[in-house]
């Protein structure tokens, strides 16, 4: 283990390798011949001290006037200095002590009282340096030790920056107890330390997030993610937790720790699915996407207030007989500056801070309204399906709404349908998926949105009951150059009819997709193919055109 730093500062070479003699075998000395020369060390930052003794009588700049520098560059709450003096006035030491010295001992020397005052000094310092539970560095000090590393080394740019979240530690709170939980951060921070990282940095930030900085030659991130896992045995049962992380590659000189740490972060907040790759490495790009997140945030509530959102229609069309079914309800935002704002600039943001569920009770107002008036004017009848975050099952107004859209109305079960991802229907507890089960009583026709993107589970289909599957644009754009993407949606499309459920394929946009999809047996088909998603006004006349050409399909989605 690396010995602490102690910088030694006295004009006196005799009094400063007395000290380092003293001090060598528990020590690093490193010595200053007068206040000049320390200052000009603490300023180049490359050596991390853990105390400052020194002398207060000094050429060029005296004792004091250390202490005065180490306050304004707010070094004195990070670095302890204990005062060297022969001077036994007590001026000399109030001085001292109110610009933030700990203590002080007199000349001459006496090493036992040195070490003890040392041991103290160094001690309490600990206490507001470190983290209590870790006994690891906290936040503040992490961001001092980190920074004072980089320093010391050759080129910054062979370096990276971890950022840990552990998943369940809140579950491992709730059913075993706090002390459970503190023994999954301590473990979790003996690992990270003990790794064949070897970072030279480690630190908890605050709860169960975790830093750490190593050097790029010794990172095998398949190795990392192996140890994100973890089963632990707490009261007879077997309790899976696991981690999930952001790392940053040190690619700018200039930028400062904290700035990592938050890219890092960043890196972290944009893993896709974390049980297949539990990391992410920054790009550039993610900050453009984070600050667009963070503004649209900001001015949603204005949005919603000045009637900003508008609701689209993407026309589904029936695949053998190129018919209009029925269409998928798509958000978009017209911001009086931005202009159109895609779903992708502002839905991850309010899922993430909560306000998803305002939006969707809006969407399905707005879209039953438009049905309403469409059905008034003698329009024809398109079923129109609304998506549903799994947060909204949460919220007991968006509930209410839900069922009061279905309960004892037989004319809005014929016009709306629910859409949820497969992503969201597994991330609900058990409690909320049955409420798909009494929605279906009820008569509202449930799909199965993005099957495909996600855990594609056939136990998916198996456990649980749906209308309609809507597969991921993503299989159906590998048609062309995938005979694997083929053969699954083949398979899929017979099993789901096997099944009595409908099949959707999404992201339709060629002559040869469509075609495929049509041989193959495929129910509906949604994409640029057929139509790109509407305004309301468009899709009406997108509707009656179709309806007045005796192109409405005779069944809807069902």
């Amino acid at each position: 283990m690396d010995k602490r730093k102690i910088l030694i500062v006295d004009d006196a070479e005799i009094n400063r390798e007395a000290l380092a003699a003293i001090l060598e075998e528990d020590y690093d000395c490193y010595l200053a011949a007068d206040g000049e020369e320390a200052i000009a060390m603490l300023e180049e930052q490359k050596v991390c001290y853990s105390i400052v003794l020194l002398d207060l009588v000094m050429p060029k700049v005296d004792g004091y006037g250390v202490l005065e520098y180490m306050n304004r560059a707010n070094l004195i709450s990070e670095i302890p200095v204990i005062i060297v003096t022969a001077d036994n006035t007590e001026s000399a030491a109030l001085r001292a002590y109110m610009l933030g010295a700990s203590d002080l001992f007199l000349k001459p020397y006496v090493p036992s009282v040195i070490l003890k005052k040392i041991d103290s000094v160094l001690y309490f310092s600990d206490q507001k340096r470190n983290d209590p539970l870790t006994g690891g560095f906290n936040r503040g000090t992490f961001l001092k030790q980190a920074e004072t590393f980089l320093n010391s080394v050759q080129n910054r740019k062979d370096y990276a920056m971890f950022y840990f979240d552990i998943n369940n530690l809140k579950a491992v709170n709730q059913m075993f107890g706090s002390e459970e939980g503190d023994r999954l951060l301590k473990l979790f921070y003996n690992d990270l330390v003990t790794s064949e990282t070897r970072p030279d940095v480690v630190a908890r930030l605050e709860a169960d997030h975790f830093v750490c900085l190593a050097e790029k030659s010794r990172i095998d991130l398949e190795r990392i993610s192996g140890r994100m896992v973890r089963s632990m045995e707490i009261s007879g049962k077997k309790v899976h937790v696991y981690a999930r992380f952001g790392l940053y590659y040190i690619d700018d000189d200039t930028i400062t720790v904290s700035k990592m740490i938050d890219h890092a972060k960043l890196a972290k907040e944009n893993i896709v699915d974390a049980s297949v790759k539990p990391y992410c490495v920054y790009e550039a790009g993610m900050s453009d996407k984070y600050i667009g997140q963070a503004e649209a945030l900001a001015e949603f509530e204005n949005g919603m207030e000045n009637d900003e959102f508008r609701v689209y229609y993407q026309p589904i069309i029936e695949a053998q007989t190129g018919h209009l079914a029925s269409a998928e309800a798509l958000v978009r935002w017209e911001h009086p500056e931005k202009g159109l704002l895609s779903p992708g600039t502002f839905i991850p943001a309010l899922e993430k801070n909560g306000y998803i569920t305002k939006l969707d009770i809006y969407m399905l107002e707005n879209v039953r309204k438009r049905l309403d008036e469409r059905e008034q004017e003698g329009a024809p009848l398109l079923p129109v399906s609304v998506n549903l975050s799994w947060m909204d099952f949460y919220d007991e107004s968006m509930r209410e709404c839900i069922f009061k859209t279905f309960r004892g109305n037989e004319s809005n079960k014929r016009k709306i349908r629910l859409e949820v991802t497969e992503t969201s229907y597994a991330a609900m507890e058990q409690d909320n998926r049955n409420l798909f089960d009494h929605l279906r009583e009820l008569g509202a026709k449930i799909l199965l949105d993005d099957f495909g993107s996600g855990y594609s589970s056939f136990g998916m289909i198996e456990s649980y009951d749906f209308d309609i599957l809507k597969l991921d644009m993503s299989f159906v754009r590998k048609i062309e150059n995938n005979p694997k993407s083929r053969t699954i949606i083949r398979k899929m499309i017979e099993l789901c009819h096997e099944l009595g459920v409908k099949v959707v394929a999404e992201g339709a946009e060629t002559e040869e997709q469509v075609q495929f999809l049509k041989e193959s047996g495929c129910d509906y088909i949604q994409g640029y193919y057929y139509s790109k998603p509407l305004s309301a006004v468009d899709f009406a006349q997108f509707a009656n055109a179709y309806a007045k050409a005796g192109k409405i399909a005779a069944s809807a989605v069902s």
